[in-house]
């Protein structure tokens, strides 16, 4: 299976290329940040971008970013709470 971030970037470069226009200019058009696309899209660094920058991509693209149980497998229990301790609602114990 190719990693999530060669997905991605070929997905970007067919976007790139069905919108016949440049990177900045297609970051602007999607509403990504300045320069968004560039450590993805170069051929020297093809960087894998970080989770909440890959969901910007993915998100100007049209595309879900999803993180779910695998087909077939039950979701895990949740787990308790953070930082939690025994303390009800309102922060009496």
């Amino acid at each position: 299976m190719r990693p999530p971030s060669e997905r991605i970037r070929d997905a970007v470069r067919d976007a790139l290329d069905g919108a016949a226009m440049g990177a900045r200019r297609f970051e602007r058009a999607r509403g990504l940040r300045p320069w968004a696309l560039r450590g993805l899209l170069d051929p020297k660094r093809q960087q894998a971008p970080s989770v909440d920058r890959a969901a910007e991509i993915c998100d100007a693209l049209g595309l879900e970013l999803r993180i779910a149980p695998r087909a077939g497998e039950p979701a895990p229990e949740p787990e308790e709470p953070r930082g939690g301790g025994d303390a009800a609602p309102g922060g009496e114990p």
